[in-house]
């Protein structure tokens, strides 16, 4: 077969040649190879049943062309009876089995056929209903078989399946080893798994650790199923705490500002000597307008120094907090410039995603190498006191038990993330919807 696979692990070839098994439930971590070698599982069964039919499915048409039409194409272009379909996504080998490729984003086009097997990525991101009630039933006349595979999104489907798969109790994978699960009450299914750092260069996996933080890490690059439960910043600890830290009046001073109504919210930065951020203060303001939120920050730092202002997307909007008709955004150059204030702005056009915004900060709070960069001043008691009692379902949802809560954390969140983004596909290369090997 053309393009031979990097050199296999054992579990790893274990799972390319097992034809004993009927469903596969494949959650290792990025980068690992799982789609690579469920491609070549797909390639090599079409060839070795004529006539039979075999479809590779994504959560969207976007994404799975994207993953794997042109490999697929590359791949079995010495087999091809004619042209692959470029409008269908199908290819006809010369025993006239067929692999099609298709977005499950609508799951009912694939009924109404008969399917000989499936291999599914992301399912995580798919509808719930897709398996039970569209791909599941399709492959019951022909005893059909699906692999399932995906990095884990919490614990949503695919970790149900990998419960069922092993019997009720997901094992511990051993690094460089793998693990190989059968199903002891229903031997069709069969779980497998392995680590990123088994394929991927040990710098490569450092620069991971340090970069994301220990739970992101662990979901991302060990395949986790990782609950979104408990605290919403659990990097937070005691280390993270400091006691001194004066301003540095020839260093700038970066302010994240965000713009609930009441209060309206402020965390005042520092970069250390190694770059890494330190919050000085915290402020909440109560009946309190954009402008003379904006001077009370001025009066506690000085004029002589330079800020960097980091607000919520939203002070591009209309104000509430001041003249009629003006943003946040305005207002906040007037109240700087009529103090004569050496000052930039960076805002993005829309803020990032609620957990997009965690990882960033735990991240910062301690990373998978278990690095706190990220220090609070404790006399900064109200973001303080916001990462010791935010809980990760109220942030996830934006909805606050005691509304008191969440906005400082926020504030400092803007600044964080613009500064110290975690998009792990940004460190690693992957993009979604467009390769994910």
């Amino acid at each position: 077969m053309p393009d031979r696979l990097y050199p296999l692990t054992d579990i790893q070839k274990r799972y390319l040649n097992d034809w004993t098994h009927r469903f596969f439930v494949v959650p290792p971590g990025r980068r690992s190879r799982k789609t690579l070698i469920g491609s070549k599982k797909i390639l090599l069964k079409a060839m070795r049943s004529p006539g039979h039919r075999f479809f590779q499915g994504a959560p969207t048409r976007a994404q799975a062309k994207a993953i794997f039409w042109k490999r697929m194409k590359k791949w079995s272009k010495p087999f091809w009876k004619e042209k692959p379909n470029e409008t269908d996504l199908s290819i006809t080998l010369i025993n006239d089995a067929e692999i099609a490729v298709v977005g499950l984003d609508q799951p009912e086009r694939i009924e109404g056929q008969p399917w000989h097997g499936c291999h599914l990525t992301e399912i995580d991101d798919m509808k719930p209903s897709a398996w039970p009630q569209n791909i599941r039933p399709v492959l019951s006349d022909t005893k059909g078989f699906a692999i399932l595979e995906g990095v884990p999104n919490g614990k949503g489907q695919l970790y149900d399946m990998a419960l069922y798969a092993c019997g009720g109790a997901i094992p511990k994978t051993e690094a460089g080893v793998g693990m190989f699960v059968e199903c002891p009450t229903d031997p069709e299914w069969c779980y497998y798994h392995w680590f990123s750092e088994d394929v991927l260069s040990p710098s490569e996996i450092e620069s991971a650790k340090r970069s994301l933080d220990q739970k992101v890490y662990r979901q991302e690059y060990e395949g986790s199923f990782e609950g979104f439960d408990g605290l919403a910043y659990y990097g937070f600890g005691s280390e993270n705490i400091i006691d001194n830290y004066d301003l540095d009046k020839t260093l700038e001073v970066c302010v994240g500002m965000d713009f609930n109504w009441d209060p309206m919210s402020s965390t005042i930065w520092q970069e250390d000597a190694q770059g890494n951020p330190v919050c000085h203060e915290a402020f909440k303001f109560h009946n309190c307008g954009t402008v003379e939120a904006c001077n009370r920050i001025i009066d506690h730092c000085g004029t002589d120094v330079s800020y960097v202002i980091f607000p919520d997307a939203a002070s591009n909007n209309r104000s509430p907090h001041g003249e009629t008709g003006k943003s946040d955004l305005v207002l906040i150059k007037q109240a700087f410039d009529s103090r004569g204030c050496e000052f930039s702005i960076r805002v993005k056009k829309t803020n990032p995603t609620r957990k997009d915004r965690l990882n960033s900060f735990n991240a910062m709070l301690c990373n998978g190498a278990g690095e706190r960069r990220l220090k609070v001043m404790r006399k900064a008691r109200h973001l303080i006191h916001d990462m010791q009692r935010i809980p990760m379902e109220e942030y996830l949802n934006d909805n606050y038990t005691d509304s008191q809560l969440g906005h400082v954390s926020d504030s400092a969140a803007y600044y964080i993330d613009y500064r110290f983004p975690v998009r792990f596909w940004e460190q690693s290369g992957y993009i979604p919807g467009v390769h994910n090997a």
